[in-house]
């Protein structure tokens, strides 16, 4: 009787078995259907982006602007605190007469911004995403476009660690990702205080130097600071060029200083150049030509010059300045840089606060064929508002010369970010611990 019971046992659990590999196989058709769809085309090139992390930002051609900042305070750095009332604000706009779903997911980085590798229940509680609802239809005149914002994290979320994250928005139809963007979660432990050291002419092709310097007090549960505390330093939200403070000073008791050796430390003297597109109108300094074609406002810009005018330099401590109310609408902005004959072939773009500081193919500067006075030129689809931007130079090994058009010696003003984190032993997982801002004018 008993090998009976136990022959019927086996045989359901055979059955059992082969229903799971049934299951399992069909879960893996389906993934891979999933995963060959055709994906939606990005006008954004695969190159190191100078800016931001590699691939942060690469958004299809339906979004127009785009912000992820604390709430109501737009522009300024993605940080909030761990366990604290405090949120983030992703705004966007859709250029589209159809109304998208999309939704938001997240994911947790290293300091150097490689993934950790931690599967999301480990670092959150809660929606493992978020459909965005928030939608309003913009634009009495001009392209019609859609407004959305999410605010997160939401009264069902939680974040369980501090440290780097990115923020992923997506179709979860089908798992395209429209766009992603890092962001910070600090626990604002203890205090630290930055200062930033200016060099002028060290042979680094003349340009002035910015060479920071962190001091941190230690917590007390740390136990080996040199081995498990660090610091990076980031100018202007630039996030993806990072600098690792590393030399390290262990001079006072109970603290650590973090600063990067002069050879590693920042481009002080680049420039940006401001254009106010907030109804805009002809002037005889920045804007040539205000029209207003099929109901669409065009605006053509003054050429610039390599040098972009040093006196009217614009330091990039917000991300952008759109407009935000609900009748600013879209312009076609028309941009022009004088060069000599050698640069007409190469590989130039626009890039500023409208494109994410990412290059961007629909904003490759073109010839204008006069073999006399050659100008290179693009147009940009940019909302209302006051932006920066900057002209850049992709090289034929595809590295990016964003120097290559600024004189240096010039006026600027800097935003400095400092980033310490603290290797748990425990969890082995990187902790944001402080972070600290200065700001440099010259």
């Amino acid at each position: 009787m008993v090998f009976i019971m136990l022959n019927t046992s086996f045989k359901y659990i055979g059955i059992f078995l082969l229903l799971l590999l049934l299951v399992g196989c069909g879960l893996a058709n389906y993934t891979t259907a999933l995963q060959q769809q055709a994906k939606p085309k990005s006008n954004a090139i695969a190159v190191k982006n100078p800016y931001i992390p590699n691939n942060y930002g690469v958004k299809t051609p339906l979004i127009g602007f785009i912000d992820l900042s604390p709430v109501n305070i737009r522009g300024a750095a993605p940080i909030i605190r761990l366990n604290s009332a405090e949120k983030l604000r992703l705004s966007f706009d859709v250029l589209s007469t159809k109304a998208p779903v999309l939704a938001i997911r997240f994911n947790h980085h290293q300091p150097n911004w490689e993934s950790s590798g931690i599967p999301l229940p480990m670092f959150l509680d809660g929606n493992s995403y978020d459909i965005v609802q928030n939608e309003t239809n913009r634009a009495s005149l001009g392209p019609l476009y859609r407004s959305f914002y999410i605010d997160f994290p939401s009264k069902q979320q939680k974040f369980k660690f501090s440290g780097n994250y990115s923020l992923e928005l997506f179709d979860p139809s089908s798992g395209y990702v429209w766009a992603s963007f890092p962001f910070f979660i600090s626990e604002e432990l203890e205090s630290s205080t930055i200062n930033i050291e200016q060099i002028y002419a060290t042979g680094r092709n003349t340009r002035v130097i910015h060479q920071p310097f962190l001091t941190y007090r230690l917590p007390e549960f740390v136990q080996f600071p040199i081995s498990q505390i660090s610091t990076y330093f980031y100018k202007n939200q630039f996030w993806g060029e990072s600098v690792l403070g590393d030399i390290i000073d262990q001079n006072i008791q109970g603290e650590l200083g973090f600063h990067p050796s002069r050879s590693n430390s920042f481009i002080a003297d680049d420039q940006t150049r401001e254009v106010n597109l907030r109804n805009p109108q002809p002037d005889n300094f920045r804007i040539l030509e205000v029209d207003r074609p099929d109901n669409n406002l065009k605006v053509i810009l003054q050429r610039d010059t390599p040098g972009l005018d040093a006196n009217n330099s614009r330091a990039n401590t917000v991300r952008n300045a759109a407009d935000n109310r609900d009748e600013a609408e879209y312009v076609s902005t028309v941009f022009s840089l004088e060069v000599d004959q050698s640069w007409v072939n190469e590989a130039i773009y626009l890039v500023g606060d409208f494109t994410q500081w990412q290059i961007d193919k629909r904003y490759r500067l073109r010839s204008d064929k006069d073999p006399d006075f050659p100008f290179l030129t693009t147009t940009a689809l940019i909302k209302e508002g006051v932006h920066s931007y900057s002209y850049v130079h992709l090289r034929n090994d595809r590295s990016i010369d964003k120097n290559a058009f600024i004189n240096p010696f010039s006026n600027y003003t800097n935003r400095y970010h400092a980033f310490t984190y603290y290797l748990d032993p425990v969890t082995q997982i990187y902790r944001l611990l402080k972070t600290s801002t200065t700001i440099v004018s010259e």
